[in-house]
């Protein structure tokens, strides 16, 4: 084993002190940098689409042939044309026309 010495802030020197065996964490930390950054990244992109889903279910995002998910431009419009009552688009009973 060869000897690095490190730099610690009061707080993270108080975190250290209460391990175990500071070195041995720091080894693996190192050793498996890459997975780590992998999770990380793989986090990131779980939180984008997982925004992306809760705006395609609340009719943030419309699928666009050729271009993907995009901002729906339209919703205000869908929200006037839909039934006051309980959300479908024009019921019939909320505009007073008989469904036949």
């Amino acid at each position: 084993m060869r000897h690095k010495t490190i730099t610690l802030c009061p707080t993270t020197y108080e975190i250290a002190r209460k391990m175990p065996n500071f070195s041995q964490w720091c080894r693996k930390i190192i050793l498996n940098a890459d997975t780590i950054n992998d999770i990380q990244l793989l986090e990131l992109e779980l939180d984008r689409k997982t925004q992306l889903i809760n705006d395609i279910i609340d009719g943030k995002k419309v699928w666009i042939p050729k271009q993907g998910w995009v901002k729906n431009m339209y919703d205000e419009v869908e929200e006037e044309s839909q039934c006051e009552c309980h959300g479908d688009v024009e019921c019939g009973y909320c505009t007073g026309v008989e469904e036949e």
